[in-house]
């Protein structure tokens, strides 16, 4: 029999075409439901389009337009990226590591997170940072 953490670990670290990009969506969505940002970080810039592209038309017409971030980006385009998080205009961030520079900060970023803190929390559980930076001094 397999316990039920092996079994959520298969459906999150399965093969292509097993659901994980819909999962990932409707995880966003609860947040932005929630007036959270939420950023989608893939590790290289090809899967990264690729999820953006694929949620931009899924989500584009429910109103809600993702922006895309990625190191390859002509810097007036890193810039006026950066400003739309920042800014709190875009509620969902997609990318590679670029979206956790220094020069990039979320206005209201959503995780999940079983532990207790000492941030705000909404009733689905979903915390917000209002200022999160990638690294620390």
């Amino acid at each position: 029999m397999t316990s039920p953490s092996r079994t959520r670990c298969s459906a999150c670290c399965s093969r292509c075409r097993s659901g994980k990009t819909i999962v990932a969506a409707l995880a966003a969505l609860q947040a932005i439901e929630n007036d959270y940002q939420v950023a989608l970080m893939a590790p290289t810039e090809i899967l990264a389009e690729q999820h953006y592209l694929k949620l931009r038309d899924w989500l584009e017409p429910l109103g809600i337009a993702p922006v895309w971030l990625s190191g390859s980006l002509k810097k007036k385009d890193k810039q006026l990226a950066a400003e739309k998080i920042a800014g709190g205009e875009t509620l969902l961030a997609i990318g590679t590591h670029a979206l956790f520079q220094s020069s990039v900060e979320f206005h209201k970023l959503a995780w999940r997170s079983s532990t207790n803190s000492t941030s705000s929390a909404c009733s689905s559980g979903w915390r917000c940072a209002t200022r999160v930076q990638s690294r620390t001094n």
